[in-house]
């Protein structure tokens, strides 16, 4: 009957039981067959086993199926009760994968949260709050930490800018310049460059006015030849 058993479990997909109940069950006959011990007995001890084996798979599919639907206190609840029972050493090695499974795939779905959650918010305009989701979960994943790093390269160049324009209306050139400089080191930007050329120009053109008055004339002019390489287009 045991052997007989063996096709439906295969059918069903349970090869690991079937196979271990086939090892049995040679062992069982070969007992049997040399007369040694009591086959009842072995036959008792098989019966046991495989109801232990039977509630162990269904309790393993359950905990699996809840993995799956994303209940993931209810597997824990499962896994923890069923460490409250006798199993083999196998058995409490495979609760140990499954609570192991429960928190990898519980962080999975934090993280594909707090990246959608992320997303909402650059595409509201609020990129600080972004990057504050994301710092505030450990262990992101690569899309995560691409989003992130893209994050805060975004946003150290629109302060670069914002600080170069503030800069610009104080009159502050130099300081202009180097803003716009840090920003353009994050991000190509031809329009950028012409424009801290021209401000570049500016500042140097505002030196040599400066040592012009002071009668430092060679020196004025060296400013001056250094405007004109920097913006050659305006030759005011």
């Amino acid at each position: 009957a045991l052997i007989a058993k063996l096709g439906v479990w295969i059918a069903q997909g349970r090869l690991a039981f079937a196979e271990a109940r086939y090892d049995a069950a040679v062992a069982l006959f070969e007992q049997y067959k040399d007369g040694g011990g009591s086959a009842q007995q072995r036959i008792d001890e098989l019966i046991l086993e495989a109801k232990d084996n039977e509630a162990f798979a269904q309790i393993d599919q359950t905990v699996l199926e809840a993995i799956e639907t994303g209940e993931f206190t209810e597997a824990q609840q499962t896994v923890k009760e069923a460490r409250e029972q006798n199993w083999t050493d196998g058995q409490v090695a495979r609760l140990d994968e499954l609570d192991t499974l429960i928190d990898e795939r519980r962080a999975e779905v934090l993280a594909a949260e707090r990246i959608a959650e992320a997303r909402r918010l650059v595409e509201a305009g609020d990129r600080p709050a972004a990057i504050e989701v994301l710092e505030s979960l450990a262990g992101l994943p690569e899309e995560g930490q691409t989003l992130l790093t893209e994050l805060r390269a975004d946003v150290a160049y629109d302060n670069a800018i914002a600080e170069g324009e503030e800069a610009l209306r104080t009159g502050r050139l130099g300081e202009a310049v180097d803003a716009w400089r840090a920003a353009l080191a994050l991000r190509p930007d031809e329009a950028l460059e012409s424009r801290i050329a021209r401000v570049e120009a500016r500042r140097l053109v505002a030196e040599a006015a400066k040592l012009f008055d002071n009668g430092e004339f060679d020196a004025a002019e060296i400013r001056i030849a250094a405007a004109l390489d920097q913006d050659p287009e305006n030759v005011d």
